[in-house]
């Protein structure tokens, strides 16, 4: 039943009732003026029948058109289906303030990585084998977690070359935060066991330019003779691999110095002075130091000329641990005690500026630790530590000496 035949039934369900109220008035006036003496109460009419028929009428129409109506709507709602916030809201109940959140272990960067055709173990300050065998191919570099935090020696030195294309010697722990693919902490991460990076190989360039990016400015470079190397991708990894798969990486690692090291000025080995029972290693600046060894420190030396307590006489010494320098003089030529002080800024003092600067170096270039130091008060021990009377320096890892000089 539609709203037409329910308007039509209301309509006349009102004319019936007004006819019947006329015609219930009529009958009145006729009753009271002849009424029967049988029957004192008042006849009912055929009219008032016909309406209180016509009320049920409509309202039996009215619940019916209400049932077919709710009948529709819920047959409509059977054919609709839900919608996914709807869905949603009946599947997955609110979290809880215990829930816990927990990521799919899949890894989302699984179907983007490309098909490496090598692969090496990255350690700092040792560079790739040659990559011209690779060239227009990609490679994998995995790094341990151990080297990807800030102490890595390698990465306080920042010899690396490029912007977003990087000379094949460059440090890659530098390159991953250079790029913005993983950021390097204070700390090694946790969880993991290191990352794979994914470079794509190249001719060398006539040129690189630096930039500062994520905090690490990159070095600018000309004509670079090896490859070039431009990062893809990286990946987490829980395993760096088998102790098969880690030898053979790690042997077909180049035992020389990489190529952008040897860029800077000759060194001058007049500068290193041989003590007896040592040998060369490479300090903060990359160049070639003495290994520490008690006898080169605590005047075992039976030729007196040979003391290091005599070698400071005419020349200073800087003895290194794995992130600071310290320099070690003679108060004035004239005077018996010593000076202790620490070089600020060590990786940009290599023999370049050594040579050009004062010997010691000027007060801008140092921290003063200790003065007017006897030399017994210095007690050099076997463990690579240094006490001297409340300071303690330990992890002593080289040293090197330079001759007195003005500036």
């Amino acid at each position: 039943m539609d709203k037409e035949e329910i308007k039509k039934i209301i309509h006349d369900v009102a004319d019936n009732i007004v006819q019947a109220s006329h015609q219930e008035g009529r009958l009145r006036t006729r009753s009271q003026a002849a009424a029967s003496p049988k029957d004192g109460a008042e006849p009912k009419s055929d009219q008032s029948k016909g309406v209180r028929r016509a009320i049920r009428k409509f309202k039996s129409a009215q619940s019916s058109a209400a049932r077919k109506k709710l009948a529709k709507t819920q047959e409509e709602q059977k054919e609709e289906p839900p919608s996914e916030s709807e869905e949603q809201a009946v599947a997955e109940p609110p979290l809880s303030k215990t829930t816990e959140v927990v990521q799919s272990s899949e890894d989302p960067l699984k179907n983007s990585i490309p098909q490496a055709v090598g692969v090496f173990l990255y350690k700092p300050l040792t560079p790739l084998p040659s990559l011209a065998p690779y060239i227009q191919r990609v490679i994998e570099i995995r790094i341990a977690k151990e080297y990807m935090c800030k102490s890595n020696k390698a990465y306080r030195m920042r010899n690396f070359w490029g912007s977003d294309i990087y000379t094949s010697d460059s440090d890659i722990v530098c390159i991953l935060q250079h790029s913005g693919m993983f950021i390097i902490g204070d700390l090694p991460p946790d969880k993991i066991a290191g990352v794979a990076v994914y470079f794509r190989v190249s001719k060398g360039r006539n040129s690189y330019q630096g930039s500062l990016r994520s905090g690490i400015r990159s070095k600018k470079l000309g004509i670079f003779d090896g490859c070039s190397i431009k990062p893809e991708n990286c990946r987490v990894l829980e395993t760096l691999g088998t102790t098969e798969e880690l030898i053979q990486m790690a042997g077909v690692m180049s035992e020389t110095i990489p190529t952008s090291f040897k860029k800077s000025s000759p060194i001058n080995m007049r500068h290193v002075i041989a003590p007896p029972e040592t040998e060369v290693i490479f300090n903060l600046s990359s160049e070639p130091a003495y290994k520490f060894s008690l006898p080169a420190f605590a005047d075992y030396s039976s030729d007196p000329a040979q003391r290091t307590s005599n070698i400071l006489y005419e020349n200073v010494f800087y003895f290194e641990t794995a992130d600071r320098r310290y320099e070690l003089a003679k108060e004035d030529n004239k005077s018996t005690s010593y000076r202790l002080s620490e070089v600020l800024s060590p990786f940009e003092k290599d023999s370049k500026f050594m040579e050009s600067h004062a010997i010691p170096l000027d007060k801008q270039f140092v921290k003063p630790l200790l003065s007017g130091v006897g030399w017994k008060e210095f007690r050099w021990s076997e463990n690579r530590t240094l006490h001297v009377k409340e300071m303690v320096i330990e992890d002593i890892s080289n040293f090197k000496c330079f001759p007195l000089k003005k500036a």
